[in-house]
């Protein structure tokens, strides 16, 4: 098995199968409002789209999960998917500590739905990585919680004989909720192909302010560096009546956070290697 030599090579031995799962009910995802605006943002000023409920432009705005305006919707919902995933991550540990393992590694992460509405749903997250245990000779000290990666044993292996140290999984979660105006409506529906600028609005404030989520929660697990592994982006519809339509978009980032243990040095440079023709030699090349 390549995964479990690349792990013996570093000094870990493989234990067994770990499994963490939760299943939680999102019965309040927290929708407060699109932010739509029909306030004009002031002469001289930029009219791109903004974030975090800042009004004055002259288009509707992106409201994030993370906003700390009144109109910030979706908030429980992240907050919800956050701790199902967390629960689901503590309980595969446990179940690894339990075990006597310093480590889990191949770790992956499974959110499904059982429903189909994105909004209000019944969603079971499951975790499940192979638990590792450093092989050492007499006494040593225990870790106080086995690290966790979504790196494979290969992977892991080569980041330790790098100086890096797998901490754990660290997870970036983020819902944007934009009101669908009629331009944006009009570049939807047109026959030609189109920028529509209102998603792509959506999908970049989603995606940026899940990439602030990790790193946030890269920096409180004490790591200095990760190593993304997937980035998901899902977007529904929502009607609110009356003609008016909304756009919401989930951004889902998934990662292990990395710790340098030691300082590198840089490696020796190589001597080139002599190519040599396999042809003989000419009269005046054998002179030379």
């Amino acid at each position: 098995m390549p995964e479990a030599a690349a792990l013996a090579t570093v000094g870990f031995d493989v234990v067994g199968e770990v499994l963490g799962a939760c299943v939680v009910t999102i019965g309040w995802a927290g929708f407060g409002g699109c932010g739509y605006t029909s306030y004009r943002a002031p002469s001289g000023t930029n009219s791109s789209w903004t974030v975090d409920g800042r009004y004055g432009v002259d288009r509707p705005a992106t409201i994030l999960s993370s906003s700390k305006s009144r109109f910030a919707g979706f908030g429980p919902q992240v907050k919800a998917i956050r701790s199902g995933y967390a629960t689901a991550l503590r309980r595969m540990t446990d179940e690894a500590a339990a075990m006597g393992a310093d480590g889990i590694v191949g770790v992956t992460l499974r959110q499904q739905a059982s429903g189909q509405d994105p909004q209000r749903d019944t969603v079971e997250f499951v975790s499940l990585g192979t638990a590792v245990r450093a092989v050492a000779s007499g006494r040593r000290r225990r870790l106080e919680r086995p690290f966790t990666a979504l790196l494979s044993g290969t992977e892991a292996a080569a980041a330790l004989l790098g100086g890096l140290v797998p901490v754990a999984v660290n997870v970036g979660v983020s819902v944007g909720v934009r009101h669908a105006d009629w331009k944006s409506q009009g570049q939807a529906g047109s026959w030609r192909n189109t920028e529509v600028y209102a998603h792509t609005d959506l999908a970049t404030a989603v995606r940026s302010d899940a990439r602030q989520q990790f790193a946030d929660e890269l920096r409180a697990s004490g790591a200095s560096t990760a190593v993304v592994s997937s980035m998901s982006l899902v977007a529904w519809p929502v009607g609110q009546g009356s003609g008016h339509l909304d756009y919401v978009a989930r951004s889902v980032i998934l990662g292990t956070g990395l710790l340098s243990f030691q300082r590198r040095t840089r490696p020796a440079r190589a001597r080139p290697l002599s190519i040599l023709p396999r042809r003989p030699p000419t009269p005046s090349e054998g002179r030379s």
